[in-house]
């Protein structure tokens, strides 16, 4: 799924395997913040992202959700 292809109401839950941080994104919003183009995939995010906690690069797992109340 390429990032273009979520609605507003989607966000991203972008979790670190080694140590369990998570952050809640809007796909847009890394777009534009991370200067990434609206045809990457959510597969190619996850090599990416490196976590703000523990600084590891490419352990992410990204989840699609709702808006963040839908989360438990």
């Amino acid at each position: 799924m390429r990032l273009s292809d979520f609605s507003d109401w989607q966000v991203l839950r972008v979790t670190c395997t080694r140590c369990n941080n998570a952050v809640l994104l809007y796909p847009k919003s890394i777009c534009l913040a991370a200067r990434r183009p609206l045809t990457m995939t959510v597969a190619d995010l996850e090599k990416k992202f490196r976590c703000s906690c523990c600084e590891s690069l490419g352990e992410a797992r990204i989840e699609i959700g709702p808006q963040p109340g839908g989360w438990r």
